[in-house]
């Protein structure tokens, strides 16, 4: 009977990891894996990984938030606690959870979405470019490298050298050595001489999430700098006070959103076309 219980919980672990990766928009168990930055940011292999989806496995605890982090879900938000309660089920015992830590732990409402944000979630889940920490780092290597990444990302054209060259104020040799770096991770790719354009022009672009690595410092460095030649064209902002574990439940809501924005790129150059800034964060001022 014992068992028959454990199986039964391992299967409910593995039930809800697979149903927040296709949620998170990673059809495949592979996808997901491998595309998130494999062995070296999971800590363990591919095979572990399928066990765990099948039932047969349950990873370490320390394991867990990278699970959250790579699965693109927020710190105490409602998909990140079905998947922190679904392992503790599985590792107590669904009796012992039950009784000793179930009524401790708030449970956090569904996130609200409208049925419009609904369907825009879906129809966006086959757009969208996983760029891995591999990626990341040749984009975050330099300046040239993340602007032309920038532009490109976003312009279903071709460029070469002296193009790049002229619209981004960087010198040809930087285009050039940008262009060969960011070829060959396939992030771009090239079609004639020395031009290359971007296969995934009008995807929704997913990033590692709350990324502390080098490489997003980098990046981040690299956008204030040209957020501060920028022009504001809208503001709205909101101070007050909330419970965290409940605001933790609005931001996958929030994310939502400026995926959302796709909706509104081109990848075509007009007249009244820009590039344009569109972010959101919440930011802790006082603790009372």
């Amino acid at each position: 009977m014992k068992n028959g219980n454990n199986h039964r919980r391992a299967q409910e672990f593995a039930a809800t990891l697979k149903k927040l990766r296709e949620e998170s928009g990673f059809k495949t168990a592979y996808a997901f894996f491998h595309d998130s930055g494999g062995k070296a940011v999971f800590g363990f292999s591919y095979r572990m990984y399928l066990a765990m989806e099948s039932g047969h496995k349950i990873p370490p605890f320390k394991a867990v938030p990278v699970l959250i982090h790579c699965l693109h879900m927020v710190a105490l938000s409602e998909p990140a606690m079905k998947l922190v309660s679904a392992w503790l089920t599985r590792k107590l015992g669904a009796s012992a959870f039950d009784l000793l830590l179930k009524p401790l732990l708030k449970e956090p409402l569904p996130p609200p979405q409208s049925p419009f944000q609904k369907v825009l979630h879906r129809s966006l889940s086959d757009q969208k470019k996983f760029v891995t920490p591999q990626e990341v780092e040749v984009i975050a290597r330099n300046r040239a490298n993340y602007l032309c990444w920038m532009l490109m990302s976003n312009d279903s054209g071709k460029w070469e050298p002296v193009g790049l060259s002229k619209q981004l104020g960087i010198s040809r040799a930087a285009a050039r050595a940008a262009l060969e770096e960011l070829c060959a991770t396939k992030l771009l790719k090239r079609v004639s001489g020395n031009a290359c354009k971007c296969p995934f022009a009008g995807y929704a672009y997913e990033y590692p999430r709350i990324n502390i690595s080098e490489a997003a410092k980098r990046i981040r460095k690299i956008q204030d700098e040209i957020m501060q030649d920028g022009q504001e064209i809208y503001l709205r902002r909101a101070i007050l006070r909330a419970d965290l574990t409940e605001l933790a439940n609005y931001m996958p809501l929030l994310s939502l959103n400026i995926t959302a924005v796709q909706a509104y790129g081109t990848t075509k150059h007009t007249d009244t076309t820009a590039f344009f800034n569109i972010e959101t964060r919440i930011v802790k001022i006082l603790d009372t």
